[in-house]
């Protein structure tokens, strides 16, 4: 039924279970990796930082196009965060499991990092 022809609680449930299912879709495609050594890190003039990750990943988005490699915007105060750990973890050698946000919002081929932990 479109939603032209719904009304009151019957529209609000549709839009609720339309949001829901693209919340649903957006996770689904966000990628997470095991443990894994850091290398070929690769700063960029617009902020971004790209980097490569050896750990085994699960299916990742269709617009992520290369193997092992992942995305932090480093324009922003968070992001600049997450270098300084990332950048941390690197020079002590230790390994880091990556969760992924399921798109390319930082580089159109590559996806961005939601957050990653150091295991070792």
């Amino acid at each position: 039924m479109p939603f032209s022809k719904l009304s009151g609680r019957r529209l609000i449930a549709a839009l609720a279970g339309a949001a829901f299912a693209a919340a649903l879709a957006t996770q689904a495609a966000a990628s997470s990796s095991q443990a894994g050594t850091i290398s070929a890190i690769l700063p960029l003039r617009h902020g971004v930082v790209l980097f490569n990750h050896s750990g085994s990943r699960t299916a990742t988005p269709a617009c992520h196009t290369i193997p092992g490699r992942w995305a932090i915007d480093a324009s922003t105060t968070a992001g600049q965060a997450a270098l300084s750990v990332l950048m941390s973890a690197y020079l002590s050698g230790k390994q880091i499991a990556v969760l992924g946000q399921g798109n390319c919002s930082s580089h159109s081929d590559t996806e961005a990092v939601e957050h990653f932990v150091i295991v070792d």
